[in-house]
């Protein structure tokens, strides 16, 4: 017998407690307090698709300290119209890879592990 369990984006009423349980999780497994998600913040989830599942949830939590840095942090549609999907990309890639070094206090093969990258590729980036 098969069951399929829908994506998330179909579950959108759940993503908030999933959230908040990833956010209590990586928090724990990095020794840091617990961050209150704000309203912005869950909106933007709540709006986002999700192509990666739990996944890409999971990820976006363990690897960010601003878990939509494409999206300014702030409403879906928050990015300019005239930004080119490269520079969109780029753009986030630096925020990400920018709150890894944060996160690390600029250790670059603790961060380069968080990133799931070598060192060298986060020299590069």
């Amino acid at each position: 017998m098969t069951s399929r369990v829908p994506p998330l984006r179909e579950r959108r009423g759940e993503i908030a407690g999933l959230l908040k349980y990833y956010v209590s999780e990586a928090a724990a497994k990095f020794g840091r307090a617990i961050p209150t998600l704000d309203a912005s913040a869950l909106q933007v989830a709540r709006a986002h698709g999700w192509p990666g599942n739990i996944r890409e949830l999971v990820n976006r939590v363990d690897r960010a300290d601003d878990l939509f840095p494409e999206q300014g942090g702030l409403q879906p549609d928050a990015a300019s119209a005239d930004d080119s999907l490269d520079r969109a990309r780029e753009t986030a890639e630096r925020a990400h890879i920018a709150a890894a070094l944060r996160r690390t206090d600029r250790a670059v093969q603790e961060a380069a592990t968080i990133l799931d990258i070598s060192r060298t590729s986060l020299w590069k980036r």
